[in-house]
């Protein structure tokens, strides 16, 4: 089982978004914490930087010593996602 923590930033940007959209983030945050780490994909340009789809957005989260996930953005996918 894996420790989340999330960024004061990636708490904004989830509750701007509508409840059906919310509940779909959770989801794939609690997949996350129990350990499942099916379609994450490691980010090119960074170190420990990954990503995981959660429907039309994306959830950047980075891999910390001691089994901690800090999720960093929620950002809906578009072409400024990874910058």
């Amino acid at each position: 089982m894996l420790e989340i923590e999330i960024a004061r930033t990636a708490q904004k940007e989830f509750l701007h978004y509508n409840a059906k959209d919310q509940k779909i983030i959770t989801q794939k945050i609690l997949n996350l914490e129990s350990g499942s780490l099916v379609g994450v994909k490691k980010l090119v340009t960074q170190e420990n930087i990954f990503r995981i789809r959660a429907g039309n957005f994306r959830i950047i989260f980075e891999k910390l010593p001691g089994n901690i996930l800090k999720i960093a953005r929620i950002r809906r996918r578009n072409e400024k996602t990874y910058r």
